[in-house]
Order: C-alpha cells, then sequence, then structure tokens
C-alpha cells in the first residue's frame, strides 16, 4: 500500500532541515591555501587578480585564507625550502 502524500513530503522536509544543519557547521571552517607564483610574474599584469582579490578581501570573505609563495629565483634546487 502506498503512502499518502504528505508522508512522504514530511520526510523530504525532515531531511532538507537535517541536511542544512550540516552545512552550516562546514561553511564555518577557513581554509587554508598556498599558491605558488613565478618570479617573474610576480609583479606582472598576471598577477593582477590575485592581488586585488587579496587587497579587497575576497578570499576572507569567501572563508580563504590565501599565503602567496613567490620562490626564489635562480633553479628549481633552491625553491625547495627545509
Amino acid at each position: 500500500m502506498p503512502e499518502p502524500v504528505w508522508q512522504s513530503s514530511t520526510r523530504v522536509l525532515f531531511a532538507a532541515m537535517l541536511g542544512t544543519c550540516f552545512v552550516h557547521a562546514a561553511e564555518a571552517q577557513i581554509l587554508n591555501l598556498r599558491y605558488g607564483q613565478a618570479y617573474s610574474s610576480a609583479h606582472s599584469i598576471f598577477s593582477l587578480p590575485i592581488s586585488v582579490a587579496e587587497s579587497e578581501g575576497l578570499f576572507l570573505r569567501e572563508g580563504l585564507h590565501v599565503q602567496i609563495i613567490i620562490p626564489v629565483p635562480g633553479g628549481s634546487d633552491k625553491m625547495i625550502a627545509p
């Protein structure tokens, strides 16, 4: 015997309400990101979107802590940090 429509819609509504509780808890965590940028493009037009987003606080608004890393020039052996 199939269940009434109101029972199935009540179950869907309850599942949706329960799901929003878990999504809100995950939203509160800040995500740490390390962004590696080539030394040659650090002060060029290609770094402009990252600089503007950082200065306007767009990363923090979205819950991201972005750390921009510019490696030392002169070869890959100098780029590896101890």
